[in-house]
């Protein structure tokens, strides 16, 4: 099988490669496609891959605080570092409405452990603005589910989906329907489980 072309350029595996290649910093190896400098067009193309794998922050960091970085178009480096900004204003946002939630669950008495993006954000990327997040998701005790979600909607939280049955909830699945509160607070999925029951089975 052909590998895949993208118009006037490189082909499409190369470029992902290269993202990588600029990703873990590896400057011996993301210094062209094809051993030539990129175009802009190419160079287009490279940001419209990291943004759609939500590492276009990350790939900024990297083309500009690398000890060899490659040489990056002036318009493209602009959409990179506009991107950089702007996640780290939402990020901001986000910091901030998870340190409500969780001091309105401490003051409850319910331990929580922070998830996936606001965590690794937090404990494992450089800067708060390099990690793309959606969401917050917060894992408590079975027990404390009904409670999490009653306190957080004194906070002003509601599902737009009702939850008729919760042990039936809780056999099939591993969160809570996504909760909300009027913008600009992010969704919060409150979890119970890392996997859901079937998941686990397999």
């Amino acid at each position: 099988m052909n590998k895949p072309r993208s118009k006037g350029g490189p082909d499409l595996l190369l470029k992902h490669q290269f993202l990588q290649d600029c990703l873990v910093q590896s400057s011996a190896r993301a210094t062209g496609l094809t051993g030539n400098p990129l175009s802009e067009s190419d160079w287009t193309e490279v940001v419209d891959l990291a943004a759609l794998h939500g590492v276009l922050p990350l790939l900024y960091q990297r083309l500009t605080t690398g000890a060899c970085p490659p040489t990056v178009p002036e318009r493209v480096l602009q959409r990179l570092r506009d991107g950089f900004l702007m996640n780290g204003a939402k990020n901001a946002l986000l910091f901030r409405e998870l340190a409500q939630v969780l001091r309105a669950l401490e003051q409850a008495n319910i331990p929580v452990i922070v998830l996936k993006g606001a965590h690794l954000a937090a404990s494992v990327y450089s800067h708060m603005a390099v990690r793309t997040m959606g969401d917050i998701d917060l894992l408590v005790g079975r027990n404390d589910l009904e409670k999490s979600v009653s306190r957080l909607g004194d906070l002003g939280y509601f599902a737009k989906t009702k939850v008729k049955d919760i042990a039936a909830l809780c056999e099939t699945g591993r969160h809570w329907p996504r909760i909300f509160r009027p913008p600009p607070a992010a969704g919060i999925e409150i979890h119970w489980a890392l996997t859901s029951p079937s998941q686990f089975s397999r």
